[in-house]
């Protein structure tokens, strides 16, 4: 691991007085860690939050950056365990409660039961049963979860679109997604399939029980309805169009893992460099969710640049086909569309 680089006269006296003494210092490092964070460069993050714990080990704001950095990695033990040593090393109020969240909702995807396909709740169709004798390829993953908390029950539309979306992929698509073990779960609302989130909902828990997919690793998930605020209960369905729109983003986030991350390669990241670099300053700020420099940046621009490419008219799609020409070029030849 690189040592961020500190002043000599900062290692001369952290040497001899301690972390704990120098606030403003670790401060500034630790700024400098969020600094690499928010620009997608979770590598070099890291190194400075490691480097801040290991002068320092109760140091619990570089504990609580150091896991969402590994959240963000994908690498979910660890990140865990960073949330567990940011309660252990008795961070605020606010803190602690999103630090003890996050373990439980780690907790849940990590168990075995995380991504057990239920078709039994839900719809009373199940969905691509395969035949006793079939392998279980990518279609035969569809699952649908049951409603909790009284919601209603994922609608057949939305089985139907799912289902209209994965058969009509193109073959060399649906089949990296098959041989990555992608699923795709339909659920009335996040809190349906981990319940726990419901649990002393704070803002951050709130947005991603409103909104209408998520990504993780190579399983996507869709949900029918928002989670109305300060209760239980759920808003009316998202349309079908714009569940057509975000289930092809996301099979662009899970065709980008199943496919070995390709986002994240020095190549992407230059073509996506190079492009955003030739935008406008306007355009750069319109699209700032995808021209992020860095993994951050590139991960989604693949996505929504895949999602243009399926066929997917979402609120930024076209501006995305536009303003990112070498990297949807790219892409085309890489999935040979």
């Amino acid at each position: 691991m690189v040592r961020p680089k500190v002043s000599r006269i900062s290692v001369l006296v952290l040497l001899t007085i301690g972390f704990s003494v120098l606030p403003i210092v670790a401060s500034d490092l630790l700024s400098k860690g969020i600094g690499y964070y928010n620009a997608g460069d979770y590598p070099r993050a890291e190194e400075y939050f490691m480097y801040l714990i290991k002068e320092n080990p109760s140091y619990w704001p570089a504990h609580y950056e150091l896991a969402n950095t590994y959240l963000r990695m994908h690498h979910l033990e660890k990140a865990r365990q960073e949330y567990m040593n940011t309660l252990n090393a008795k961070p605020d109020l606010k803190t602690a409660k999103i630090a003890g969240q996050m373990v439980t909702f780690i907790n849940t995807r990590l168990s075995k039961e995380a991504h057990v396909p239920d078709t039994t709740g839900g719809s009373l169709t199940v969905v691509n049963t395969p035949s006793s004798s079939a392998a279980e390829e990518f279609k035969h993953r569809i699952y649908v979860v049951k409603p909790l908390f009284d919601h209603p029950p994922v609608r057949q539309s939305t089985i139907n679109l799912a289902t209209e979306v994965v058969d009509r992929l193109p073959p060399n698509i649906y089949e990296a997604l098959n041989r990555g073990g992608a699923t795709v779960n339909l659920s009335p609302n996040m809190t349906d399939k981990w319940p726990d989130t419901m649990k002393n909902m704070d803002a951050q828990g709130l947005h991603m029980a409103q909104d209408a997919a998520r990504c993780y690793e190579q399983n996507v998930y869709i949900y029918d309805r928002p989670l109305i605020a300060g209760t239980k209960k759920l808003g009316e369905p998202f349309a079908d169009d714009g569940i057509r729109n975000v289930l092809y983003h996301e099979l662009g986030h899970a065709t980008d893992w199943s496919m070995g991350k390709f986002s994240a390669t020095p190549e992407v990241l230059k073509i996506h460099e190079e492009d955003v670099n030739s935008m406008s300053s306007g355009m750069r700020t319109r699209l700032a969710y995808y021209t992020t420099i860095g993994p951050k940046g590139s991960v989604e621009a693949v996505a929504e640049t895949f999602a243009g490419l399926m066929g997917a008219q979402g609120k930024d799609t076209a501006l995305v086909a536009q303003s990112f020409p070498r990297l949807r070029g790219w892409l085309k030849n890489k999935l040979k569309l």
